[in-house]
């Protein structure tokens, strides 16, 4: 009987613990939307609306831990516009490409926290109506550091938050706060 006892002890261990990593591993999408402010050197800085969509596959190396890669596209709607006696001079954000690592741990019964990093590829595009200018875009590679925290509502779904920094070639750098609403399968 003891030993029916502790076996039944010891499964409900495993499956606990089994379930904890489930978590916060596996195949995931997400929707994101929150607050960008983009900055350009010697230009200054303009805040705007990002919004998104990421996924993700996250594999665990522990009990509450996992370890994956992330994808996203994202938008925003930040713009520097310079006017003077009727001429203007205008820089848009365009979309940014992001793939990257992160590490994930679960911290409490629904909460996880995360740190990420990689590589970030952003579009800029200028316009103006001086003479003699003429509209361009091009695109910026650089890094990306990021941290946030999720609350796991339950049968895979979650809320959250997160703050990332980017920083881009041509003193081109980016500051967001976003909200984050996903799925994990």
């Amino acid at each position: 009987m003891k030993f029916i006892t502790l076996a039944a002890a010891a499964a409900a261990a495993l499956v606990s613990t089994a379930a904890s990593a489930n978590d916060v591993s596996g195949f995931r999408v997400e929707a994101i939307a929150g607050w960008d402010q983009v900055r350009l050197s010697g230009e200054g800085n303009k805040s705007g609306f990002a919004y998104g969509a990421g996924i993700g596959y996250d594999i665990p190396v522990g009990a509450t831990v996992s370890v994956g890669v992330d994808a996203e596209l994202s938008g925003s709607t930040a713009k520097l516009r310079e006017s003077l006696r009727g001429e203007f001079f205008e820089v848009k954000a365009g979309r940014d490409i992001y793939v990257g690592g992160r590490v994930t741990g679960k911290v409490a019964d629904n909460v996880a926290v995360y740190a990420k990093a990689g590589y970030t590829n952003a579009r800029l595009s200028t316009s103006s109506n001086i003479p003699g200018f003429d509209d361009l875009s091009g695109n910026g590679g650089g890094f990306r550091l990021g941290a946030g925290a999720q609350y796991l509502l339950g049968n895979g779904a979650y809320v959250g938050g997160e703050y990332r920094y980017s920083n881009y070639e041509s003193d081109f750098s980016r500051n967001q706060i976003v909200a984050t609403v996903g799925y994990r399968f």
